[in-house]
């Protein structure tokens, strides 16, 4: 049900005997029912009475189901109407659903409409609630309009090409523009002409950005009187925003601000600049007390030169009225008091200046007294900048204490240095609480650490910010928080002057206004999933997850209700400290709320008798499921924030709850039944089946085949007929198992069987021989007969399979071995097909193979290759040759590639490609490599140890470079060996690295920090991608032989193989790689990379490949072989 309210009924049915037990059966289920028998009762009872629910009969008395349904949803606010008819005609039920019916049932002879009606209803009503809530936030969307409307800001949206859509009727009180003056104006007509440039552009950056995006900005409008405002911008990017579709730019008027700023800049720098220009008068003056020397400022302290003050009297000169204090101070320096410092009054043409007077004794070289440095500074006008300031600071003071927003003053650590009572009320602290404590520590954690960093900060600093704040209370706070660099002590350091405004009220309506949207959002979301699972943990991992994406809750959990023990057990939760299928304890509120089947949502948990499954809690909200009146569950949150749990999300989420039971109890009826079909099919297949048949393609098993085969071969003996043996085999059918999955695989498995008996006889038998593969019994008169057979075979199946929304195409492989040619018995005609299948897949699939006794022994040769190779890598029979690399700079060799070779007991050396394909196929490739790893590691550790550092490279299998702990293996065996990573090098070819790029690159520079050097090998036989060779950090670009097999030629293709080479070379050179060319073989192509700048060469034309035990002499002897 969609509450824990009865919902009330009406049923409009002129069949009172079918009305009366259907309202008997509603009854059950909780509803109240109440009847009508003709329409006209009907409305007058809807009228008057008022039902959640109206059925009506299609056909009644004087009026039609549909006419009742027209008269009642013209009723404002009508309920959800059923309609129900007898006939199941389909232009009715169109018609009903136009005219407004919630749902349209047809009522069957055995009554089984009974059991889904109730489940219309509840539909009915959670589809009539649903209305409810998007009337609601439709009405919550208004409410910010007319906020947006009446704001004291500017508001405008423009379209993506810059032009005005919307303008708020604020503009008329900021700038004086009617609304219709503004319109249509693109950006940039009221700017400042210095601000253009800068708006447009930053127009153009947001519309570039995601949506969400916000930018701040500060540009000067032309109001309608002329004059310029400073206007502080906030610009959001909700382009697509479906109610909006536009840059919405927010305007505040801070001209006065900004004013103040200037003045306050202004004046500062008067009074900087007239400090800066002010110096002292010193004066050098003799025991006696006569002017030995002056400077220019001490002569235009006195209006005169310094030629004309010297030889007088220094204090009856400059002194005047004070020459006797002057002159005591003079005798005291000269009986040995080190210093006197003074202010005193200096008369010059009638103006009176002050002066600091700080006199000094000069000593001769004996310590004695020889003159006196008096060093006078003017303080006239420090003395009255000194009155200025004060007078200054006190204003400063009372604009500070008295601001009816909060101001504060940080240093660049962000210590609070001063406060106002504002910034008190604010945050709930006394001003003693506040000063030197940071503004981090009343900073909400999630934005602390987003002021300007302390590095940055100068007297030019100015920025806004919206930041949380925690009252003393613990209730956080929404701030804009506006700040400027301040002298505020008259020295170097400077500080932040911040204004800090409460705009919580404010947040908290466009809060509002988002949850609504999101929760009505979430609402459709959830309806949408549920409807697409019927898998119970899904249910039950959607539910907790919306809920707790909404809430921001720490912990949310499902239980569920078990009626016989009356015990809650958890279902599924997220953050619990339980497990799934723990029973809660009986003092959890889950239990509370189970018996009075009603929600309850608890603040104080921590006084409280309930326990909550988080020990920290502090408050939970807890729902029933609840389905048909009957209690399944309880979904419950658990939070250490009380604010967390609104009463309007506690609305929603009671909301939630419903549509949850009714998933979460369809999907469990769903689970049982398909278990119980499962369990039945299992057993039929068990009964009729196992012994004989294959349970996926319902074909006789290998059992029943052999059998089959064996009284075949027993009749062909007196008939002189063969017997053919046709063994099909699915290609690549790995492959699809792999992408499309095994239920895929399956379905395919049995439509082959099904394309096998629609071309076989009924006298013929095809078996399955288990996984994808079928053998088929037939006789044969001839043995072309059989070849048809197996071709019409292939045909069939290489026709296009429909499976789900796949077309898919496959292709088969048949063997076929014929009796009495091929053998005499069943063992040997199935594993005779079966060699000759083998062969179809090596000829390249998609064909038939009859058994060949040659082919076979060549198969049996590769089968005894295969077993052979285990005991080579075991018995050391693997070696390697080295082919030299050679500078083709100074014809010295730099590097050896390693090439394997197996010294076979019996066939001789043998070369890679005799038994790497069988390698890579018996899976023992990653062991080879491991082994070559190791090897080339000891063999270098050799070669240093012989006094020759050369590097030695060795080539990856693809498989192996694919593995997982590819990097792992390298790095244990680089451990094992201790050789010198830095003359390793590995080779990997294009196609290993292409195949997976970026995991890939990662191996690549994992192997690069061991101090491995990479080579890209056999370049220009694969991808040769140019574009992948700058983002891969290899050393080593190797040519592949074929780039250079025709550069020696006369011909066209010669003339294209050398501009292509060339040009790889160049780029290889370009990107800083070493560039070495492999297969050179003709002194042509020598000569060719000689002239193309190529770093180095291999080939047979340079030097063969040499073993390790012979390669101490070749490179003792300093020469290599051309021959």
């Amino acid at each position: 049900m969609s509450d824990t309210n009865t919902k009330r009924i009406l049923y409009i049915e002129d069949d009172r005997g079918l009305a009366q037990l259907l309202a008997h059966h509603l009854a059950k289920r909780g509803y109240d029912v109440e009847l009508a028998t003709s329409g006209e009762e009907g409305i007058a009872m809807l009228a008057t009475r008022g039902h959640d629910v109206v059925l009506v009969d299609y056909k009644l008395p004087t009026q039609s189901g549909l006419e009742v349904l027209s008269i009642i949803t013209k009723q404002p606010d009508p309920p959800p109407v059923i309609i129900l008819t007898g006939e199941g005609d389909e232009a009715i039920a169109v018609k009903a659903i136009q005219t407004g019916a919630s749902h349209y049932l047809v009522k069957d002879a055995h009554g089984q409409y009974f059991n889904v009606l109730p489940t219309l209803i509840e539909q009915a009503l959670e589809h009539k609630e649903l209305l409810k809530e998007q009337c609601r936030a439709q009405k919550a969307l208004h409410r910010y309009e007319v906020l947006i409307e009446k704001s004291s800001e500017l508001t405008t949206v423009m379209d993506a090409k810059g032009t005005t859509i919307y303008i708020s009727s604020s503009v008329k009180k900021v700038l004086g523009y009617e609304v219709e003056e503004v319109l249509n104006q693109v950006v940039g007509v009221f700017t400042h002409p210095d601000d253009t440039d800068r708006a447009v552009k930053n127009f153009k950056s947001i519309v570039s950005k995601p949506q969400g995006t916000s930018m701040k900005s500060l540009y000067r409008l032309q109001s309608k009187d002329g004059r310029w405002r400073w206007m502080e911008t906030h610009t959001t990017n909700m382009l697509n925003e479906p109610l909006i579709e536009g840059i919405v730019i927010h305007w505040h008027d801070v001209t006065s601000r900004i004013e103040a700023e200037q003045a306050v800049e202004a004046s500062e720098k008067r009074y900087r600049t007239l400090f800066e220009q002010s110096s002292d008068g010193i004066f050098i003056i003799d025991l006696d007390g006569q002017l030995v020397s002056v400077n220019q400022r001490a002569a235009a302290m006195l209006g005169t030169t310094p030629d004309v003050l010297i030889g007088l009297n220094f204090p009856k000169r400059i002194f005047q009225e004070q020459w006797e204090s002057v002159e005591q101070d003079i005798n005291r320096i000269h009986a040995g008091e080190q210093r006197s410092v003074a202010e005193r009054i200096l008369i010059t043409d009638g103006e009176n200046l002050i002066v600091e007077c700080d006199m000094v004794p000069i000593y001769d070289e004996n310590g004695a007294p020889l003159y006196i440095q008096s060093i006078m500074r003017d303080i006239t006008e420090r003395k009255q900048a000194e009155d200025h300031l004060r007078r200054s600071e006190e204003r400063f003071r009372q604009l500070f204490e008295h601001a009816p927003i909060g101001m504060v003053i940080l240093d660049r650590h962000g210590q609070l240095k001063r406060v106002n009572n504002t910034f008190c009320n604010l945050v709930n602290y006394n001003v003693e609480e506040l000063i030197g404590r940071q503004l981090d520590e009343l900073t909400y954690p999630a934005d602390r650490g987003n002021m300007l960093p302390a590095d940055n900060i100068t007297t030019e600093t100015a920025f806004h910010m919206e930041c949380r704040l925690v009252r003393h209370n613990g209730q956080v706070i929404y701030t804009l928080i506006e700040a400027t660099g301040i002298n505020y002590q008259l020295n170097e350091e400077v500080y932040l002057l911040a204004q800090i405004t409460d705009i919580t009220d404010r947040r908290k309506v466009e809060s509002q206004i988002n949850e609504y949207v999101t929760q009505l959002e979430l609402l459709q979301q959830v309806e949408e999933e549920v409807n697409q699972t019927l898998v119970v943990e899904n249910v039950l991992r959607l539910a907790c997850d919306t809920a707790m994406r909404l809430s921001l809750v720490e912990c949310v959990y499902i239980s569920m209700y078990d009626a016989n023990t009356e015990r809650l057990t958890l279902a599924y939760g997220i953050n619990t400290p339980f497990e799934v299928g723990e029973s809660l304890p009986m003092n959890h509120i889950a239990y509370a709320v189970s018996q009075n089947m009603t929600p309850m949502r608890l603040t104080d948990l921590q006084s409280n008798v309930y326990r909550p499954l988080q020990p920290d809690a502090v408050a939970t909200m807890c729902v029933p499921l609840m389905v048909q009146n009957q209690l399944i569950g309880t979904l419950t949150l658990e939070t250490h924030s009380p604010n967390r749990l609104s009463q309007d999300y506690f609305q929603f989420l009671r909301v939630l709850a419903g549509r949850m039971a009714i998933a979460i109890d369809n999907a469990n009826l769903y689970e049982k039944s398909q278990r119980q079909i499962a369990e039945l099919k299992q057993l039929h297949e068990r009964l009729d089946y196992m012994a004989y048949h294959d349970p996926l393609t319902d074909l006789p098993n290998r059992f029943m085949f052999q059998e089959q085969l064996k009284e075949a071969l027993e009749e062909a003996k007196s008939t002189e007929d063969m017997v053919g043996v046709l063994l099909i085999d699915l290609d690549n059918f790995k492959q699809i198992n792999d992408n499309l999955g095994h239920l895929t695989g399956d379905a395919i498995i049995k439509q082959l069987a099904q394309r096998v008996n629609q071309v076989i006889r009924d006298v013929d038998l095809s078996a399955s021989m288990g996984s994808d593969i079928i053998v088929l019994l037939r006789r044969f008169k001839t043995a072309k007969t059989a070849l048809l057979t197996a071709e019409a075979l292939l045909q069939a199946i290489r026709q296009p399979i429909y499976i789900g929304n796949h077309t898919l195409y496959v292709t088969a492989s048949i063997g076929i071995s014929l009796y009495p040619s091929d053998g005499a018995n069943e063992t040997d005609l199935l594993m005779k097909a079966d060699s000759a299948l083998h062969q179809s897949k090596l000829n390249g699939k998609n064909i038939f193979q009859r058994y060949d006794a040659k082919i076979n022994a060549a198969i049996q040769r590769r089968f005894n290759l295969s077993n052979e190779l285990y005991d080579a890598l075991s018995n050391n029979q693997f070696t390697i040759y080295y082919q030299p690399q050679i500078s083709l700079r100074d014809e010295q060799p730099q590097a050896m590639e390693a090439l394997l070779r197996w010294q076979h007991p019996t066939r001789g050396l043998l070369l890679p490609r005799d038994f790497i394909p069988i390698a890579e196929e018996i899976g023992l490739m990653n062991d080879i490599s491991n082994w070559i790893i190791g090897e080339v590691c000891r063999n270098q550790a050799q070669l240093i140890a012989w006094g020759h550092p050369l590097h030695l490279s060795f080539n990856v299998n693809v498989s192996h470079f694919e593995q997982g702990d590819f990097v792992t293996s390298v790095t244990q065996i680089l451990q094992q060996s201790k050789c010198d990573p830095s003359h390793i090098q590995i080779e990997v070819t294009e196609h290993s690295m292409l195949n997976n790029f970026e995991s890939s690159q990662e191996k690549v520079q994992q192997l690069k920090a061991l101090g491995l050097h990479i080579a890209l090998d056999n370049f220009g036989a694969g991808y040769s991608s140019l574009s992948y060779l700058q983002h891969l950090a290899i050393d080593t670009l190797k040519l592949d032989r074929t780039l250079i097999a025709e550069v020696d030629g006369t011909n066209d293709s010669a003339y294209r193989s050398r501009t292509i080479a060339q040009s790889i070379i160049t780029l290889g050179k370009n990107l800083g790689l070493t560039v070495v060319s492999e297969g050179v073989e003709r002194q042509g192509q020598l000569d060719f990379l000689r002239d193309t700048a190529c770093d180095q060469a291999q080939g047979f034309f340079l030097t063969r490949p040499i073993a390790f035990q012979n390669l101490k002499n070749w490179l003792e002897s300093a020469r290599y072989s051309r021959s």
